[in-house]
């Protein structure tokens, strides 16, 4: 998932950190720690809401039986 998120932003926020440092090697840099920031906050949110979709399931099997 984190690759998927990778390809998608990565072009975009590369330009986007582009126009304000001349830098390539330091573009990279902030462009991957930006990347794994959001990741890290997002995998909670992710993971939590995964936990849910399966109480759900688990809830509706349980009173179909």
């Amino acid at each position: 998932a984190f690759a998927a998120l990778f390809r998608h932003f990565a072009p975009r926020l590369k330009s986007f950190f582009g126009r304000f440092q001349d830098d390539e090697g330091r573009v990279e840099e902030v462009l991957q720690e930006t990347l794994v920031a959001i990741w890290t906050k997002a995998r909670p949110s992710i993971q939590a809401k995964q936990k849910m979709r399966l109480a759900g399931t688990s809830c509706a099997i349980f009173l179909k039986a």
